[in-house]
């Protein structure tokens, strides 16, 4: 089985600072468990009664960047990430885009950061801030700001086999759903810097 992987706009700087200590925090940590471990999605079956009465967003119905999302997101699979963030971090940032709207549509940020396992958080940030992906990037924080708020419980959540009952990843999926309610997608925010190439 494959892993899975009301807005608030105050902007207090020191969050920020949170955030950076945060990520510096989890390059640090020695790796969990479920390193070396592919990502998983939820069947759709357990999707269900997670999201059931939400419309999640669409992807454009653009079949050319469907398609570059599908392209990025295989690449993405099959790269060690680590290597092309020192090699080609432009790169990195596309196929981080590719992630994050699979793993966000599949089962909202409570996937992503799973999927993540602490790793590239900060670099999730900054796609979302060179994507322009204001809306993504506003529930990321969110999503962020529930891990801070609970470390002992996000880590926790790392290394569970993400069924176990835990308080930040029901946190994630409700910050999740409030971000569907938007009904904007990533992708569709994101599709000038998907078309460009990440420039």
């Amino acid at each position: 089985m494959e892993r899975p992987t009301p807005r608030n706009a105050q902007k207090a700087p020191d969050i920020f600072t949170s955030l950076e200590n945060f990520f510096a925090k989890q390059r640090d940590l020695p790796s969990p468990c479920l390193r070396g471990k592919t990502w998983i999605s939820l069947p759709e079956s357990l999707r269900i009664p997670l999201f059931a009465n939400i419309r999640m967003p669409e992807i454009p119905a653009t079949q050319q960047l469907q398609k570059r999302l599908a392209e990025l997101l295989a690449e993405a699979r099959e790269l060690d990430l680590s290597k092309l963030s020192a090699s080609d971090p432009a790169r990195l940032l596309l196929l981080l885009a590719a992630r994050f709207d699979y793993d966000v549509r599949q089962g909202g940020f409570a996937q992503l950061l799973y999927n993540l396992n602490g790793d590239f958080l900060a670099e999730v940030e900054d796609m979302l801030v060179a994507a322009a992906a204001r809306i993504a990037r506003e529930y990321y924080v969110r999503a962020i700001r529930a891990c801070l708020a609970n470390q002992p419980e996000y880590q926790r959540f790392l290394v569970s086999d993400y069924l176990d009952s835990n308080a930040v990843r029901d946190a994630l999926h409700e910050i999740s759903i409030e971000y569907f309610a938007e009904d904007v997608s990533f992708a569709t925010e994101a599709e000038a810097f998907l078309a460009a190439g990440g420039k």
